[in-house]
């Protein structure tokens, strides 16, 4: 976990920071994120909301000194992510 890449997707409203559920693992941020982040129908990526759970991840790295990148991906409309599943401690 010495470098990281993450995606920001974002639309016409808000935005969130995909990264994989390992990584939130590792750093001790599962029961720390809000049912107001998504994940994908396997759990293994969460999409972070930007207003207040992609912070807690950002936060985390820096405070470990941990490298990311940050990739940006714009939606016009309504993003995909919306229709996912919200975000859940556990996975089934």
């Amino acid at each position: 976990m010495k470098h990281i890449k993450m995606k920001h997707y974002s639309d016409d409203s808000h935005g969130w920071i995909a990264i994989k559920r390992s990584i939130l693992e590792q750093l001790g941020l599962l029961d720390k994120i809000s049912a107001y982040s998504y994940q994908s129908k396997t759990g293994q990526t969460v999409y972070l909301e930007e207003d207040s759970d992609a912070s807690k991840l950002v936060n985390a790295l820096d405070a470990k000194g941990l490298v990311y990148q940050n990739e940006s991906v714009r939606h016009d409309g309504q993003s995909w992510i919306r229709s996912l599943p919200r975000f859940e401690t556990k996975v089934a």
